[in-house]
């Protein structure tokens, strides 16, 4: 087979793919659609109170969804933790040091300007 049988095969089997396509949307009938979105409120949610009652207030509903997501939340949350890769004593050491230093070699250098500046203000007005 060379390829231009190929292609001709592919371009027919299209074809033939889009034609039982709109055969099933032109056989979708109202009555199918009902019982599609029935299926799909079966497949929703069921939220119970503490007795086993289903909840049918959409303000509830609203809660326990809250609640729902947030759950699901902490749980992804708990997962990517232990994931991290956290770093070793001696490691926590050394960076807190390195951060201490910085700090105050900043703070002297900003207060040596302070200073300057403070100075050549005085100079200028007083």
């Amino acid at each position: 087979m060379n390829t231009t049988q190929k292609k001709r095969i592919k371009k027919e089997s299209h074809k033939t793919d889009l034609n039982s396509d709109s055969q099933k949307s032109a056989s979708l009938s109202p009555s199918s659609v009902k019982k599609d979105d029935n299926e799909k409120k079966r497949r929703a949610v069921q939220y119970t109170d503490k007795k086993g009652s289903e909840i049918k207030g959409k303000r509830d509903k609203k809660r326990f969804a809250a609640i729902d997501i947030t759950v699901q939340f902490l749980r992804d949350a708990k997962i990517e933790l232990k994931k991290v890769k956290w770093p070793s004593r001696k490691e926590l050491i050394a960076s807190t040091v390195m951060v201490l230093v910085l700090v105050i070699a900043v703070s002297i250098y900003l207060g040596i300007i302070d200073v300057f500046l403070s100075m050549l203000i005085n100079k200028v007005v007083g």
